[in-house]
């Protein structure tokens, strides 16, 4: 086998692409090339390429992996995310996922618990769409469901406090607003019956809608 290509990454500062026999193999910090010497037409063995992954590239996935965590909680799926923008080797990404899993670095059920608890805090939402932006994140559907059901989440409190902040409930509202502010609620993740049993707790003042 041979290196056939050595080039840097555009959108990633001092990062290269090493290709071998005009194929893309991995990923590498400049650091990491300068000090093993590669250059475009030097010959490597499969032993040779095997080390560099098992080794340097393993080495430093797991320094970056570590260091994202280290600013907040993230999900496999968001680590993988970032690996894999920087041309980790798939085979190197997994030992690294494997890693975290081992020693706890990564854990589904905690990252759930933190994100509903910071998401609740900062504007209500419903069960719904919290199970949604768990998904999105990579969490299994089964631990995002579980983890919110283990939750004590007042809904029926939760809806009426977005009313409050969208209309001044002492004022007159028309039908067409009403409209409005129930797809709100349905699209912060509220189901219909718990909209409509808040909705039907309210002395509306309902105005006629003037077209």
């Amino acid at each position: 086998m041979k290196i056939t290509k050595i080039q840097p990454q555009k959108y990633h500062k001092n990062r290269w692409s090493i290709f071998i026999d005009h194929e893309f193999a991995f990923g590498m910090d400049a650091e990491d090339l300068y000090q093993l010497g590669l250059k475009e037409q030097q010959e490597i063995t499969q032993d040779e390429k095997d080390k560099i992954e098992n080794t340097v590239l393993y080495r430093r996935g797991k320094e970056k992996a570590l260091r994202l965590l280290h600013y907040r909680g993230r999900t496999e799926q968001e680590i993988r995310q970032r690996l894999q923008q920087d041309f980790y080797p798939d085979s190197v990404i997994q030992r690294i996922i494997d890693f975290l899993y081992r020693y706890s670095f990564l854990d589904d059920k905690s990252y759930a618990e933190q994100f509903i608890k910071a998401k609740l805090q900062n504007k209500p939402m419903g069960k719904r769409m919290l199970a949604y932006q768990l998904q999105q994140k990579g969490i299994p559907k089964e631990v995002a469901e579980q983890v919110i059901d283990n939750q004590v989440i007042d809904e029926e409190k939760a809806v009426y406090q977005l009313i409050q902040k969208r209309v001044d409930l002492d004022k007159e509202i028309s039908l067409k607003e009403k409209r409005r502010l129930y797809f709100y609620l349905q699209r912060r993740g509220f189901s219909y019956e718990t909209i409509y049993k808040v909705f039907s707790k309210i002395n509306w003042n309902i105005k006629e809608d003037v077209d």
